[in-house]
């Protein structure tokens, strides 16, 4: 068994307690959710990649399929919270970035090898690393405007603190 093999399973079978654990205190509201979802496809994408490292071939859509719908899980899931603050530009780009990298990524390898780098290695680092950057805009959105909310609840409470307890 070799180290990959290891650790995609490891983050399939951390990933599973954690959807567990989101299962367990259940609650339907639209973030949680979202959460499980990306949580699952987490899964599913450490469950996928963990059974490629034990083959010698694996179908490209696999591989590709699993990045794609894991990182468009993960993007719905932050551009939901972002929705109040960041940019609207913003939280549709984050959406068309991932439908138009999943769309050329079929399209090209349906297409022609060489635009993908051979096995589609170049095409998946490429995407990968445009859905990672996405992601990260985001979550430096949410930092941002989490300290004024946080604050926001913070004199909300102090000013409760004043009134009297029937109101």
């Amino acid at each position: 068994m070799n180290f990959a093999i290891a650790s995609y399973s490891a983050a399939a079978l951390a990933f599973a307690l954690l959807a567990l654990v989101l299962l367990a205190g259940w609650r339907a509201r639209p973030l949680a959710t979202r959460l499980f979802v990306a949580v699952a496809a987490t899964v599913v994408w450490a469950a996928i990649v963990a059974v490629a490292s034990a083959r010698d071939s694996v179908p490209f859509f696999w591989i590709f399929g699993a990045e794609i719908a894991r990182d468009a899980c993960w993007l719905t899931l932050l551009t939901a919270m972002a929705r109040d603050f960041a940019p609207r530009w913003l939280l549709s780009g984050a959406h068309l970035l991932w439908i138009g990298l999943l769309c050329a990524g079929v399209f090209l390898r349906l297409v022609g090898h060489g635009y993908l780098g051979g096995d589609g290695t170049l095409w998946l680092s490429r995407s990968g690393l445009a859905l990672a950057f996405a992601a990260f805009v985001l979550i430096e959105q949410i930092y941002r405007n989490a300290t004024s909310f946080i604050a926001e609840v913070v004199a909300l409470l102090r000013h409760r603190r004043r009134q009297p307890l029937c109101l």
